[in-house]
């Protein structure tokens, strides 16, 4: 997983997808919001993952994509919530597209939660399947399962670091 928010160079690549936090960007967090609605499809948010890494203070920010309720699967290129492929909001088809799309988790670890076609999650309430935009290279809930609402600290809402991409909306 590349770190997002240490400070590393930012690289511009040609396909800059405006919805895309890169390495590097210093965002701003919204942690208002979530004490009047729940996180939505689509929203990126900023997670404690102390039980994610051997590191206390932690935190992880990776995109909203599988709701209390639903049932989610991988069928490469794209994530099937409940059966079918999610393109809405449409930056989902976009990240579907780039390099391949979504893939299974490429492991063979007894806890990872989507390693074959046939794998799947059922969220339970107050759980929220997560996955990084950068597909290929990202430690999410393909790994480690359901996310827990209470864990969620907040909505990255803009960039405001670097200056060349500062102000830049994060909604979907």
């Amino acid at each position: 997983m590349e770190p997002v928010l240490l400070g590393a160079k930012v690289e511009m690549d040609k396909i800059n997808d405006q919805a895309q936090i890169k390495p590097g960007d210093q965002v701003i967090i919204d942690r208002l919001t979530y004490r009047f609605r729940e996180p939505r499809r689509g929203e990126i948010v900023l997670y404690r993952a102390d039980s994610l890494t051997s590191k206390s203070g932690s935190y992880f920010i990776q995109r909203v994509v599988g709701l209390p309720w639903e049932r989610v699967r991988i069928e490469p290129p794209h994530v099937l919530i409940n059966g079918r492929p999610l393109d809405d909001p449409p930056m989902f088809a976009t990240l579907a597209r780039r390099a391949g799309g979504y893939r299974l988790a490429a492991t063979n670890a007894p806890h990872a939660s989507l390693k074959t076609l046939t794998d799947h999650v059922d969220l339970r309430a107050g759980e929220f399947f997560l996955l990084g935009d950068n597909a290929h290279n990202s430690f999410d809930s393909r790994y480690w399962g359901p996310l827990k609402r209470k864990e969620i600290e907040g909505r990255v809402v803009k960039i405001y670091w670097p200056l060349m991409r500062a102000g830049q909306s994060l909604e979907p």
